[in-house]
């Protein structure tokens, strides 16, 4: 049985099926390449180790990023994701792209696979969508230029995938603020010599912070008789 046209665009990807060192859409001169429309799932490994990849254009019909989909995308430069209908990024989708610098999540995006950003060592900020509920183990992690985070409060108490680990989710940030109403836990960060540089400050910002009463004033001491 043959397909033809954006039908077999669309089966291939969603299947997967790639292999490492080859792009299912190869860049041009330029380093530019392009998912169409069409596609509504961009598999595993459809553009692991595409060395010669830059940037790429991904239509808003695609849903989600497969396991490995980008990994090892070393001189991937920039993902703008924001207006596409991606609800779930795989399982590292993205790790190793070592000159990723900016990134650009979907306000739908509901899911970030364990690893799918790890050794992104270019990356200096990352904005969390409203809508993410699940983030994987060690989606951070060893992203040694990563000085902001973004997290919406809707994480609750990082209900994570997998076994709910967040040993290593962060380690190696230097400056994380945390959205209020999110509870801080010891093993959020990783402490030790074979990691990235240690964490040297962390801010909490309320999203609804109470005033604090004031003090009330002391009595003043009786006049001596």
């Amino acid at each position: 049985m043959r397909f033809s046209g954006a039908l077999a665009v669309s089966l291939l990807l969603s299947w997967g099926g790639g292999v490492e060192g080859s792009c299912l859409y190869p860049p041009d001169a330029s380093g530019h390449a392009t998912v169409p429309s069409g596609v509504t799932s961009i598999g595993s490994y459809s553009f692991a180790s595409c060395t010669s990849l830059v940037m790429i254009s991904i239509h808003a019909d695609v849903e989600r990023i497969g396991d490995s989909a980008f990994e090892g995308c070393t001189r991937l430069e920039s993902i703008d994701l924001s207006d596409t209908s991606i609800v779930a990024i795989g399982d590292s989708a993205f790790q190793g792209c070592t000159s990723l610098t900016s990134v650009s999540l979907p306000l739908v995006l509901t899911s970030i696979g364990s690893s799918a950003f790890k050794l992104c060592t270019s990356l200096p900020t990352i904005r969390i969508p409203q809508a993410v509920t699940s983030l994987g183990e060690s989606a951070f992690h060893s992203d040694s230029s990563l000085v902001s985070v973004s997290l919406p409060p809707a994480l609750g108490e990082l209900v994570l995938a997998g076994d709910g680990s967040v040993s290593t989710l962060f380690d190696g940030c230097t400056s994380l603020p945390i959205p209020g109403g999110i509870r801080l836990s010891t093993e959020l960060f990783s402490f030790n010599a074979a990691s990235a540089p240690a964490l040297r400050r962390l801010q909490v910002d309320e999203t609804s912070p109470s005033p604090s009463p004031s003090p009330e004033p002391s009595p003043s001491p009786s006049p001596a008789a």
